[in-house]
């Protein structure tokens, strides 16, 4: 490759590598107690952080008709949901303010 060339490709490269390095970071916070949905104190504040109001009319059909294992799928749905997303927002910043950009995240915290 020429020296022009490795210029055109070094945007390409620094938007794959903080890509790679936000799936990191996501990979190991999904890993912490903080991100864990299955930890009861988490589940609860998912649902007190209203994560359930934008599915009130499924919620409520579910509970009409008696279908209480798919209610308990749509629980858990948005719980993991929400943590998922909480820990993208998360692994985005840390990226983003250089926490992370060291191949290792583990070593940054």
């Amino acid at each position: 490759m020429t020296a022009y060339d490795n210029w055109l490709e070094q945007p390409y490269q620094e938007k794959y590598a903080r890509e790679d390095a936000v799936e990191e970071r996501f990979d190991q916070l999904c890993r912490e107690p903080a991100f864990d949905c299955c930890n009861f104190d988490n589940f609860i504040e998912a649902i007190n952080d209203e994560v359930l109001t934008p599915e009130k009319e499924r919620i409520e059909e579910c509970l009409n008709a008696h279908k209480f294992e798919q209610l308990g799928r749509l629980i858990w749905a948005r719980v993991s949901d929400y943590y998922e997303e909480k820990a993208q927002k998360q692994a985005e910043e840390d990226v983003a303010n250089g926490s992370c950009d060291e191949p290792d995240c583990d070593d940054n915290f």
